[in-house]
């Protein structure tokens, strides 16, 4: 929150509504929002639901990426186990997926930061974001890597008592 001092209202201190960047008295703001210990104060309620949108949907698109890897790794190691060869195909097929929201979160990400300049519990939050994207997109090379040893490995396999511990 940035605070400016204002010579011509007897130094009355404003704020910046971090949604829009307009300059605002805290006693006049349309609504505040209290998060990790700091007040934020909108100029509209518009701008408070935006700020909360963005956070929002960083976490949707978090969450959605996280399903795809976890369902990815389970699909390659029953594909490594079943020697399911098509299985493993759609796991490397899959893996795009994973790479487009990755994408999308940076974006999202970055917009999010040069638009609302988050600060605090907001700012980790997106950084946060950030940080758990590249690990999943990780996640789902490894599996697409799987799937393409289970590819290359087909039927060279040796017997199933070899494979018990993956499953």
């Amino acid at each position: 929150m940035t605070h400016h001092t204002d010579d011509t209202t007897d130094n009355t201190v404003l704020v910046t509504d971090p949604v829009c960047g307009m300059l605002i008295d805290p006693a006049t703001a349309a609504t505040t929002r209290e998060h990790g210990g700091t007040t934020f104060y909108f100029c509209s309620i518009g701008c408070a639901k935006a700020f909360d949108a963005d956070l929002q949907e960083l976490t949707r698109k978090v969450a959605e990426m996280g399903g795809l890897a976890e369902k990815e790794i389970a699909d390659s190691i029953h594909a490594l186990s079943r020697r399911d060869s098509e299985l493993a195909k759609k796991v490397i097929a899959t893996d795009s997926q994973i790479d487009a929201l990755q994408l999308e979160i940076e974006e999202k990400a970055i917009l999010t930061i040069a638009r609302r300049q988050p600060m605090a519990v907001d700012l980790r939050e997106v950084v946060g974001a950030l940080r758990v994207a590249n690990d999943l997109e990780r996640i789902g090379d490894l599996a697409k890597n799987i799937g393409k040893r289970v590819l290359a490995l087909s039927g060279e396999f040796p017997s199933q008592k070899l494979i018990r511990g993956v499953e």
